[in-house]
């Protein structure tokens, strides 16, 4: 009788079958066949997979702190927003802890949802700024990573349910449990910001990658 290599195949016996060779580096661990044939009979060998599939994290304007120049809190239909000025650079923070089933090797993204508040043309341009740190590892919250901005325009249609394409957040940026810092603002100071009217936040979405097993 010929010896079944250990932890290679789960099968109901270890006789090989005539002319079957097994080979000990096709383990379980790196992919081997799902499916192996031993004495005429067909063995199902269960394997445990990874894989990702795309979370959000919603960001509420009721989860905002409102900066020092602060943008106006107000409700539209059955919609809380921030209006945030077309004259004045306003701003408005959040914290959210980096899940700990992000898959690691991904970029993790964020969009702002907003509505116009009135039917005119023009562009918004949307800032972030945020910092990453991890507990009791000495570092600070003071201070800014890195700065994102996004531009985006209306529709000419007062109150239009509008987003913005996605503003990428490096992965090298953070590690899973990490505590981040958001300030998100209107930058009335670029010139790219072309509406005359308030933009009037309705959240922020994150988009991540998790790890799930298959």
């Amino acid at each position: 009788m010929a010896e079944f290599p250990s932890g290679v195949y789960a099968p109901r016996t270890k006789e090989n079958a005539s002319g079957e060779v097994y080979e000990p580096d096709k383990t379980t661990l790196t992919f081997a066949e799902d499916i192996t044939k031993l004495d005429d009979e067909v063995v199902a060998i269960e394997t445990v997979l990874l894989t990702a599939r795309t979370k959000h994290i919603h960001l509420g304007v009721e989860a905002f702190r409102l900066g020092a120049q602060a943008p106006t809190p107000a409700v539209i239909g059955h919609f809380a927003v921030y209006k945030f000025s077309n004259v004045t650079k306003q701003t408005a923070d959040i914290t959210f802890h980096v899940p700990v089933d992000w898959d690691g090797v991904s970029d993790i993204l964020i969009h702002v949802h907003w509505a116009p508040g009135n039917g005119g043309a023009g562009d918004v341009v949307w800032d972030i700024d945020y910092k990453a740190v991890m507990n009791d590892d000495g570092e600070v919250i003071s201070g800014t990573q890195r700065n994102l901005t996004i531009t985006d325009s209306t529709n000419e249609l007062q109150d239009e349910s509008l987003k913005t394409a996605n503003m990428v957040m490096p992965k090298g940026d953070f590690s899973a449990g990490d505590m981040v810092g958001i300030c998100l603002s209107r930058d009335t100071a670029d010139e790219n910001d072309t509406y005359g009217d308030t933009a009037n936040l309705i959240m922020a979405e994150i988009l991540y990658e998790a790890l799930i097993t298959k």
